[in-house]
């Protein structure tokens, strides 16, 4: 069997929706190849084996992901085929997996290590077609700010997908961190209450709140609730008690959020290792006005971050915004201003503006800081550093 030209490996953290780090097998085949030949690779070691199957007929190349490698490390396979009379033939082969920089050793270079765009480059290399793979990416550079960077892989990845609603929103999200909302706004024009989307849809909300036009926020929220009240989760009641707070409607900012808190609270208790519940728990508690109950759901947070380091810094970052919030809500404006300095100067991904981290265009614009605007320590937050003047 002549059907292999090159085998390619690279390895990927987990990302939120599986389980394993995995590797990236990128399997090509010559043109010639039998286009109907069904295609699948065997591979084991000393006490583990597996199958992976491919894509039939892609001589251009076939994407498979193995879990459960480890780097550095011989393994033996085989390449099988079995062509459209069905015979099956195959060629015993083996690979060695790289050593190469992963995402997960990326992210204990931060924040701004001058190494990161090079690897990453050197990744996406690897699998230039790998739309997860841009998607990891992209995040990684918007964890950096580096948000022209990201904005182009996004499009790359709508080359390939292109008017996929949670790509376009990721696309907004990056114009909304850059204070772009006029761009970010064409992104998500087709966006209403019956997006399928949480992703887009949360991202609507952003922009309807970074234009102050909360009216309209309010509308879309209501018609989300009466047409799809199963798409309506605590965080989005959270939006529209937000909304409402802004247009002073106070009462009923408080039957919102207290709705948002009957949500909640029966899931923080299922789910009690989930922080982000516990945070937007403390919220709810924060915009009715209860004080006590929302110090003890914030620290009940705190409590919750794993301290044998499964939770992540960018995790624990992403819940001190939100613990930022709450101070702002509940009048701690200086320990708010205390926890977004340190925000603006490290990397991470957000879960108020995700996957951007906060930065001084979404203070500026962001009514939910509107609290902290007369300090004059927020004010500087919001100017945006220059870069050095050249020699």
């Amino acid at each position: 069997l002549t059907m292999v030209a090159n085998v390619t490996l690279a390895q990927y953290p987990p990302a939120s929706h599986l389980a394993t780090s995995w590797w990236q097998w990128v399997f090509e085949t010559p043109a010639s190849e039998n286009p109907l030949t069904d295609t699948t690779g065997q591979f084991g070691a000393v006490n583990q084996s597996g199958r992976v199957w491919f894509l039939a007929g892609n001589p251009g190349g076939t994407t498979v992901r193995i879990s459960g490698l480890s780097a550095s490390t011989t393994y033996h396979f085989r390449i099988v085929g079995t062509n459209t009379s069905g015979t099956t033939y195959g060629s015993d082969r083996t690979f060695t997996t790289l050593a190469t920089t992963t995402f997960k050793e990326l992210s204990k270079l931060l924040p701004g290590n001058s190494e990161i765009p090079a690897a990453l480059g050197h990744i996406i290399d690897l699998d230039p077609r790998n739309m997860d793979l841009l998607v990891e990416a992209a995040a990684t550079y918007a964890m950096l700010r580096r948000f022209p960077a990201a904005l182009k892989l996004y499009d790359r990845a709508l080359d390939v997908i292109p008017d996929d609603p949670e790509l376009l929103a990721l696309k907004a999200a990056m114009y909304q961190a850059e204070g772009n909302l006029q761009e970010a706004a064409k992104l998500l024009i087709d966006v209403n209450e019956r997006t399928t989307s949480g992703l887009a849809f949360e991202t609507k909300l952003d922009q309807l709140r970074l234009e102050r036009n909360h009216a309209e926020a309010i509308r879309l929220l209501q018609a989300r609730r009466a047409q799809v009240p199963s798409a309506c989760d605590g965080f989005e009641m959270l939006h529209l008690a937000f909304a409402q707070r802004f247009v002073g409607d106070t009462a009923g900012a408080k039957v919102t959020a207290e709705q948002a808190r009957n949500t909640l609270e029966p899931l923080s208790k299922e789910q009690s290792d989930i922080p982000d519940l516990e945070v937007e728990l403390a919220l709810a508690d924060a915009v009715l006005g209860e004080r006590d109950s929302a110090l003890r759901e914030r620290e009940r947070a705190i409590m919750t971050l794993d301290p044998t380091g499964k939770t992540s810094d960018s995790d624990r970052l992403a819940l001190e915004e939100l613990l930022a919030l709450i101070q702002t809500v509940l009048g701690e404006n200086s320990r708010a201003i205390s926890t977004l300095t340190q925000l603006l100067e490290t990397p991470y991904g957000s879960l108020i503006y995700g996957p951007a981290p906060v930065t001084p265009a979404l203070l500026r614009l962001d009514p939910i800081w509107d609290p902290l605007r007369a300090d004059p320590a927020f004010q500087k937050l919001c100017e945006e550093k220059q870069p050095p003047a050249a020699p």
